[in-house]
């Protein structure tokens, strides 16, 4: 935010010869501070107030207006002493995102045509809003090319399946992969850019059929973190919430053909939606799938394999959190039910029973991420037991583990 050597708004002054001009500056400010500013700034002032016109387009507060001024805290002019003010505020005092956001608006003043331009981290600094008012003013620019590396899904939003390309780098191999192409077509890239962005950024998508499973694995996460494994994020993977079994063979798809390692964590009770014959048609792929046998769902699976002490856990969670579970589980096995659960007896058609209501669709018991989070923490002490370990549920779990860790 400076005039010296070099800088943005030393090349978009107009005078022939900057130095002198600091000269006259530096005249001008032994004499006076405010003194002489007719004649002495005239030049800075002029790039002040193109810069202002800057600030306004993108969206930069102005509170007085912008101007060159001597600023206090440096002593010589010539090592940049003359800075950008807004009124008697240093601009230099921004936020690094209004900071960020004015040079470059700034620098792009100065691009001459056909120029090659990079940003690393566009994103830094910057709220959401602003990223999406950047990026535009970018796009407008038609005179060049611009080369950006990003970590923001709000950069990611902004962009179209001609502008995005994927770098993947493993074993020192760098791979860069477009997003579109003829053999992407049919694959949904764009609409998965706006809806799973946050997935591009990762190394490793979990495609999850709702948010049961991304909570009940986020839990499972911190519990394998407990017993000293390595966190998901450690090792580049996002548990993605498909939001239905039938969107979880496209997303699985489209992100398999980014060259992306995917795994798919499906209910098996909506063939309609996600069948066997979708399993293993994209098994051939390369992309893994846990998904549970007998067509059942996460929360029947569950039900059957868990140590009788985790399931009584499960209902006393469900009813904490609102439901009227008796009449729930009455209305799937009308036998009577004492009103206290850990009264109840054990057997497999109470488990079913169980299982049936905690899926139930007219009122699911663990639907949202943070319940299906708080179920898992309510039944991890099941994981410590040995019988428990060779039930399905947790065998299939033990095959997500490898695959988080090995791919």
């Amino acid at each position: 935010m400076s005039w010296a050597a070099g800088t943005a708004l030393a090349k978009i002054t107009e005078s022939d010869n900057l130095s002198e001009s600091l000269v006259d500056a530096t005249r001008a400010a032994r004499n006076s501070l405010d003194g002489q500013r007719a004649v002495a700034l005239k030049n800075f002032d002029a790039a002040a107030a193109l810069s202002e016109g800057v600030a306004k387009k993108l969206g930069i507060p102005v509170d007085d207006s912008f101007k060159a001024h001597l600023d206090l805290a440096s002593i010589s002019i010539r090592v940049g002493g003359l800075t950008l003010h807004d009124g008697d505020m240093p601009l230099r005092q921004l936020g690094l995102g209004s900071r960020r956001m004015l040079l470059c608006g700034i620098q792009k003043e100065n691009l001459e045509a056909h120029h090659i331009t990079l940003f690393d981290e566009l994103e830094l600094g910057l709220e959401p809003h602003r990223i999406a008012r950047l990026i535009r003013h970018i796009k407008d620019d038609t005179t060049g090319q611009y080369f950006l590396t990003t970590h923001s899904p709000s950069v990611l939003r902004e962009l179209t399946v001609d502008q995005l390309y994927v770098v993947h780098k493993a074993a020192e191999k760098v791979e860069v992969i477009a997003t579109s192409g003829h053999e992407l077509e049919g694959l949904k890239i764009q609409g998965h850019m706006r809806s799973s962005a946050e997935a591009f950024l990762s190394v490793k998508v979990a495609v999850c059929e709702g948010a049961t499973e991304v909570g009940f694995l986020r839990g499972l996460d911190d519990y394998w973190v407990k017993a000293h494994l390595n966190p998901f994020s450690y090792l580049g993977t996002v548990l993605l919430d498909a939001h239905g079994a039938s969107k979880i063979k496209s997303l699985a798809t489209g992100f398999k053909a980014l060259h992306y390692e995917v795994c798919v964590v499906a209910d098996g009770d909506a063939p309609k939606d996600f069948s066997e014959k979708d399993a293993e048609e994209i098994t051939q792929k390369g992309i893994e799938v846990l998904m549970w046998s007998d067509q059942l769902a996460l929360e029947q699976r569950a039900m059957r394999d868990l140590p009788w002490a985790s399931v009584q856990a499960s209902v006393k969670l469900a009813q904490e959190l609102g439901f009227d579970v008796r009449a729930n589980v009455r209305s799937k096995l009308n036998i009577a039910l004492d009103e206290d659960i850990m009264k109840w007896p054990e057997s497999d058609e109470l488990r079913k029973a169980i299982g049936d209501a905690a899926k139930s669709k007219a009122s699911p018991w663990f639907k949202s991420m943070s319940d299906g989070q708080a179920w898992f923490e309510v039944i991890a002490p099941a994981f410590d037991d040995p019988g428990f370990k060779q039930r399905e549920l947790a065998t299939k779990l033990s095959h997500f583990r490898a695959w988080v860790d090995h791919g």
